[in-house]
């Protein structure tokens, strides 16, 4: 059955809505299911997940099922100890830094991000007039929804993975949004993205923090700047 949604899901033909229903089914099934490799199954969908962000296919989807299985574990109690850990129980952020170590998915999702932006240049260059909250360049989602849901999505790996974003990621970022916008909402997405990510609660490497502002948020040409970034 996980199979038949997985393909069902995957089909071009299928309204969005009904890809959104069989992933919804398939992460139900995973969340029920009685079978006593529960977590390898689970770990089974994500990994294929993340094939799908290394082929560049069907990304959003992806990312949502990633996301979603992850949730399916619950967060570690503040005072978390792994020695009072029962062997078989996982919480939340062990199973993001799982997918961390094994397939550097900061990097991926990032690297992913400024591949999709590059894409959108090249049709932005070729069809100025696009508005960018319905232009679909993969017939599903919105080139704002494209942004929005990766950034999203990082936010949740480093909050819910308890992990720092490190140098090189936030410049790429940066970079790509802020510095090489393809419209307004880019860049608007990326300022509030960066101020979450340096408030009060921050998942910037603290190392860094200081540097990152001084050498990108204070170089950017000040016209640029839009309500978000002035704030």
């Amino acid at each position: 059955v996980l199979n038949l949604l997985w393909s069902l899901a995957h089909s071009n033909d299928v309204p969005t809505d009904i890809m959104d229903q069989a992933l919804t089914a398939h992460v139900k099934i995973l969340d029920y299911s009685c079978s006593q490799d529960r977590d390898s199954q689970k770990t089974h969908w994500l990994d294929r997940c993340v094939e799908e962000l290394k082929i560049d296919s069907w990304v959003l989807p992806a990312l949502k099922q990633i996301r979603e299985i992850c949730n399916l574990y619950s967060e570690a109690p503040p005072n978390f100890n792994h020695a009072q850990r029962s062997p078989h129980m996982f919480y939340r952020h062990e199973v993001i830094n799982r997918l961390q170590q094994h397939h550097s998915l900061v990097i991926l999702v990032a690297d992913n991000l400024t591949a999709y932006m590059k894409k959108a240049h090249v049709l932005a260059k070729e069809h100025p007039d696009l508005d960018p909250n319905s232009v679909s360049p993969d017939s599903r989602f919105s080139h704002v929804q494209q942004v929005q849901e990766r950034l999203n999505f990082l936010r949740f790996l480093l909050k819910d993975g308890q992990l720092w974003l490190c140098a090189p990621q936030a410049k790429q970022i940066w970079s790509c949004l802020a510095e090489n916008a393809v419209y307004v909402t880019d860049r608007e997405a990326c300022f509030k993205w960066f101020s979450k990510l340096m408030g009060e609660e921050p998942d910037l490497d603290p190392e860094i923090n200081r540097n990152f502002f001084e050498e990108n948020v204070l170089q950017l040409d000040p016209c640029l700047l839009t309500e978000s970034g002035i704030r």
